[in-house]
C-alpha cells in the first residue's frame, strides 16, 4: 500500500510538469532524495532509479516492505519538491 501513495505521488507531479525538461528535473530530484536521503547518504549512496516505461510515463514502483517504512518516513521532506499545490496538495 505504501508503495501506491508514493507513486501516486510521483504520477501527480509528474503529470504536473509541462514539458519533458521539467519531468527530467523531478525524476533526478526524487531518485537524488531517495538515494542520499532515505536508502542512502551523501557518502554512500544507492542506485534506486524511478521506473519509466517504454510510453515516457512513471511505471509501477515495488519496494521492500522496510524500504517502503523509510519512504514513507521521509515523505512529509519530499513534498514540498513535488510542487504539488492548491486542493491536491490538502488532500495527501
Amino acid at each position: 500500500m505504501g508503495e501506491k501513495i508514493f507513486m501516486m505521488l510521483l504520477v501527480e507531479a509528474w503529470n504536473e510538469c509541462r514539458s519533458n525538461a521539467g519531468r527530467e528535473l523531478l525524476i533526478r530530484m526524487v531518485e537524488n532524495f531517495v538515494n542520499t536521503g532515505v536508502f542512502g547518504t551523501e557518502q554512500s549512496q544507492l542506485q534506486w532509479e524511478v521506473p519509466i516505461n517504454p510510453d515516457n510515463e512513471i511505471d509501477v514502483i515495488t519496494c521492500t516492505v522496510w524500504r517502503v517504512k523509510k519512504i514513507l518516513d521521509q515523505l512529509t521532506e519530499l513534498m514540498p519538491h513535488l510542487k504539488l499545490e492548491g486542493p491536491r496538495l490538502a488532500q495527501w
